[in-house]
């Protein structure tokens, strides 16, 4: 009964040691990003001191888990990506000032692309509030600075 017992604990281990490997060895999707721009019209350049903000559906619902990504505006080369938070939540730090391209994807809703313009010693309150469609609308997602 005590062999059982140890073999049993032994095999429980085992099997939670593996799950938490096998999550440290799967990257979140996002690092994969590529790049898209499905905008009719280019508003922007948003001028902005961190690329923080929210991501939510059309009717204001949050979008958990939308890819993040900054890419360069003259060959749209990959600069950082990141995962919003379930709460739709994300922040990517650390990136130099300059001009680049936010672009945020999320699976069946159409991908938002907003030239922005990073300046990190401004400071404020404001943040990015991406409004995310489904990718069957005519009218595509956008990013606004509030």
């Amino acid at each position: 009964m005590k062999n059982t017992s140890r073999l049993l604990s032994y095999a429980i281990f085992c099997l939670l040691a593996q799950s938490v490997l096998c999550a440290q060895q799967n990257p979140s999707h996002c690092n994969e990003m590529q790049y898209e721009h499905h905008n009719m019209v280019d508003y922007g350049p948003l001028r902005i001191s961190i690329a923080r903000g929210v991501a939510k559906d059309f009717q204001g619902f949050v979008v958990p888990h939308a890819c993040v990504g900054i890419f360069s505006e003259t060959n749209q080369a990959v600069i950082a990506t990141a995962q919003a938070d379930t709460g739709g939540q994300f922040e990517i730090r650390n990136i130099p000032d300059g001009k680049y391209r936010l672009v945020v994807a999320s699976e069946g809703l159409c991908t938002a692309n907003v030239l922005v313009i990073l300046k990190n010693q401004a400071r404020g309150k404001k943040r990015l509030v991406v409004t995310m469609k489904p990718s069957s609308v005519d009218v595509c997602s956008y990013v606004e600075w509030k």
